[in-house]
């Protein structure tokens, strides 16, 4: 799929069971895919408001898999390469993304997941795609993976690195749950250099990021939005995750408690830069953990085998497996981006 003005692909009424598997998408005035319905209201429309039997209309069961993906946003920059809107157990697996000025994968359904309509976006699986070279300078608030408002999302064995922001604001992350995330699950991802935070979650609830690594992100590991008076609420749990840094910042941004204050635990921090104190939020790390965050969390070397050259590999006996129980996923963040004969895998060289 190439020199098309609009997404390439739309997989929208009613599509189910479909497989999109070993595409080239590239050269493309907006982005690769869009999946769902994109308006909910059009989407229950017709059904009585007692129904209970099948929407013609839902979206379900989506495979995309092993596509590759790049020099999206030649017209419109402000594009997804892959977008999942009101669809339902979409998988986004082995894709890999880059050259595009945006969100590389985005999960956005735009809504208020209270009630009976919260079958039409949920149990979404984003998992072993290579992201890189993103943002280019141009957008912000963005992130390699990028969700607002399904539910239950699997995130997981993503490989994202390498994003350049628009400077003036915000920035551009690895990973990002933004309003009406809840339920999500978001493991094992390797995630450096990037123009913001690793991770970030702005107005979600009940999400966890656990067992992930970052590296060299601009604002440190993980941040959460602000709150404000309509929304108190902006729970996370962040527990034994790994971050490294050439600097001082551990994490760049503190946050208010809110009604249920996020849990940061069994962290570890480590500069790679020798007698530089790491700091939370412009504090220590002891006045930050005395002040309720991150506790059972240390700083030390979790025994990477060459960060500065972004081996993130572990041995068994490293201290982030000792100390704070990280599982090892080095084989298979390996698995990350696309699969099959190396004439494929290097199809856009």
């Amino acid at each position: 799929f190439t020199q098309l003005g609009e997404y390439a692909l739309e997989l929208a009424d009613g599509c189910r069971n479909i497989v999109v598997r070993q595409n080239h998408f590239w050269d493309l005035g907006a982005g690769a895919m869009q999946l769902g319905v994109t308006d909910l209201s059009s989407l229950k429309e017709g059904l009585k408001p007692d129904a209970t039997d099948e929407n013609p209309r839902r979206v379900d069961n989506l495979l995309i898999d092993n596509n590759c993906i790049h020099r999206l946003g030649t017209l419109w920059h402000g594009c997804y390469g892959i977008v999942n809107r009101f669809a339902s157990r979409t998988r986004i697996t082995h894709n890999e993304i880059y050259d595009t000025h945006w969100d590389a994968i985005g999960l956005d359904a735009r809504w208020n997941w209270t009630g009976p309509e919260d079958k039409y976006s949920h149990g979404n699986v984003v998992a072993y795609n290579h992201l890189h070279h993103l943002g280019m300078g141009y957008h912000t608030d963005a992130a390699g993976v990028y969700q607002f408002g399904p539910l239950d999302t699997h995130i997981h064995h993503n490989l994202i690195h390498d994003a350049v922001a628009y400077p003036y604001i915000c920035g551009y992350a690895g990973i990002y749950l933004d309003q009406q995330s809840r339920g999500a699950v978001v493991e094992n991802n390797l995630v450096y250099n990037m123009d913001w935070f690793a991770y970030f979650q702005h107005k979600g609830t009940d999400n966890v990021f656990r067992n992930n690594i970052g590296a060299f992100a601009r604002d440190g590991l993980i941040s959460r939005g602000s709150l404000n008076d309509q929304w108190r609420a902006n729970y996370m749990e962040a527990i034994g995750n790994i971050y490294v840094t050439h600097d001082e910042i551990a994490i760049g941004r503190d946050w208010e408690p809110g009604d249920k204050p996020p849990v940061l635990s069994r962290n570890i921090y480590f500069s790679l830069t020798e007698n530089t104190p790491l700091s939370c939020a412009g504090k220590t790390f002891e006045q930050w953990q005395a002040a309720g965050r991150d506790q059972g969390s240390l700083i030390g070397d979790p025994g990477f085998r060459d960060p500065a050259l972004y081996d993130f590999s572990l041995s068994d006996d490293a201290m982030a497996c000792r100390q704070i129980g990280f599982v090892p996923f080095d084989d298979e963040i390996k698995k990350a981006g696309l699969v099959g004969e190396a004439q494929w895998r290097n199809v856009s060289e």
